[in-house]
This record gives structure tokens, sequence and C-alpha cells, in this order.
């Protein structure tokens, strides 16, 4: 976000003389109306871009799937956003979800170990499941397997 913005002459000149500044310049969100934070209401993002139809959109790709009568999909690099090319990590934007268990809690915290498993099983984070419903992408096989075997022998990933 902010090696984007330093590009601008005015923003680098405000980097040198205050970096702090400068920074929470390039991360504050617009306040013109210019950016409107639609937080979880999907049926009104959709109003709104169909009412301006020059408006962009920046969503989760299951959305995106769930209404390509309405949407125009934005390629980058001229990669086209699919399930395929965001778990292969060829459509540049996408990410993947982290979450992270203190090996210090292990046998600590009661049921930590099997929470991690227990999310990582295909019913949970594969195909057709929760997470995938909610929009994540799923974990194919072969990267459940390395993931959950790590979790198994506590090593660090």
């Amino acid at each position: 976000m902010i090696h984007g913005c330093e590009g601008f002459d005015e923003v680098k000149a405000m980097m040198s003389a205050d970096k702090k500044k400068g920074e929470n310049f390039c991360k504050a969100i617009r306040t013109d109306g210019r950016v409107v934070e639609v937080a979880g209401d999907y049926t009104e993002t959709l109003a709104r871009l169909d009412a301006q139809k020059t408006a962009i959109g920046v969503f989760g790709l299951s959305f995106y799937d769930q209404n390509k009568d309405r949407l125009q999909v934005a390629t980058v690099s001229g990669v086209t956003p699919s399930l395929e090319t965001v778990e292969s990590g060829k459509y540049p934007v996408s990410r993947p979800l982290y979450f992270y268990i203190k090996d210090a809690h292990i046998g600590v915290v009661p049921g930590i170990l099997e929470y991690a498993q227990y999310f990582l099983a295909a019913q949970v984070s594969g195909m057709g499941s929760p997470l995938e419903k909610a929009g994540l992408i799923p974990l194919n096989s072969k990267e459940r397997a390395e993931i959950l075997g790590k979790i198994k022998g506590r090593d660090a990933l």
C-alpha cells in the first residue's frame, strides 16, 4: 500500500519532511465520498455498483462467482481470478488465510491442537465446506496433509 503511494511527488515531499505523516497519509481511506466501505452487506454493494456504472467493487471470489451475471471481473497482469488461479497463487492479489498457534500454548490451553486439526479437516476447509461457502478457497489434499503434518509434528510454519 505504501509502496505505490510513495511514487507521487507530493507524497515523496511529505515523507522527506515527516515519514510517519507520509505513511499515515498512504494508509488512510479517502473520506471525500470517492471510497465507500460497505462492510458485509453485499446486497448494498450490488445496488451501489448497479447505480454507478463506473464504480469499482472489491470483494471475494465467491461473491463474484455468485453474481457473474451482474459483475465484470478485473484481470491483474493478464490473470483472471478463478479457483485455480487463486489456489495456485497465479492471481497476484489473492492471499492465504493464516492463523497461528503458540507452541507454548499446546498442552496448556485445552483443545488448541485439536482445534487446529479440526479447522484443517476436509469437512471444515475443503470443497463444499463452511469456509468455502464463506468465500475462502478450499485447501487441496496435498497442502492439507503438509500443514497437518507440521501441526502434528509441532513444526513452525
